[in-house]
Formats: C-alpha cells, sequence, structure tokens
C-alpha cells in the first residue's frame, strides 16, 4: 500500500490535519464559545480584514500548541507535533471571518 500523501486537499480544506482541527473547534460546544469571542473580538478590534484573520490565526495555532498533550520525545510526540504544524490556520481563520461575518454585523451595530 503507498502511503497517502498528507499535503493533498481533504474535503475542501487544504490537509486532513487542518479538516480535522476545525472539525473539533466546530463540534466541542467550549471550543465554539471560545471561537464566536474571539471572532466577535477580533472583528470589532480590526480596522482591516487582514488584522482581523491574523489575529484569529495567531490564536487559533496558540491554542493549537497550548492544548496539545506533552509526549516523551518519540515517534508518537513527532507525529503530533507535524500534525500541528500541518493545520493551515490561515484558512481556517480566513473561513471563520467570512462565515460569522454577517451575524456578527448585526450584533456590532446593537452593540
Amino acid at each position: 500500500m503507498t502511503p497517502k500523501n498528507t499535503s493533498e486537499s481533504y474535503n475542501g480544506w487544504s490537509n486532513y490535519d487542518t479538516w480535522n482541527f476545525k472539525l473539533w473547534l466546530d463540534n466541542d460546544e467550549t471550543s465554539q464559545g471560545m471561537t464566536y469571542n474571539l471572532i466577535k473580538d477580533a472583528i470589532k478590534k480590526s480596522k482591516k480584514q487582514a488584522d482581523a484573520v491574523h489575529y484569529i490565526r495567531t490564536f487559533l495555532e496558540q491554542h493549537a500548541l497550548e492544548n496539545a498533550p506533552q509526549l516523551e520525545n518519540g515517534f508518537y510526540s513527532d507525529v503530533l507535533n507535524a500534525s500541528i504544524r500541518s493545520v493551515n490556520y490561515y484558512q481556517i481563520a480566513d473561513a471563520y471571518f467570512f462565515d460569522f461575518l454577517e451575524e456578527y454585523k448585526n450584533e456590532l451595530k446593537t452593540v
């Protein structure tokens, strides 16, 4: 069997790791609330779309790195770290920005 190239796109995302991280963000109630508040805060604070997306991307990457379990050095820690590094945090941040912009625009008008 030939190993699958992990750099191939997966379900519309740049790779499996990106899809999987976004899936977990969206399917965990705590992560959903965190993401909602993060995006709302980024849109309110940023004057430019690029700044908001950068802010969201940076937060998501830090979140993934800080919440990864600490494993002993070896194969499994290398695989976990490689997977975390291969997530396209920018793609996720950009998708969140556009997916939720209309919803937040209405909410921000009332703030």
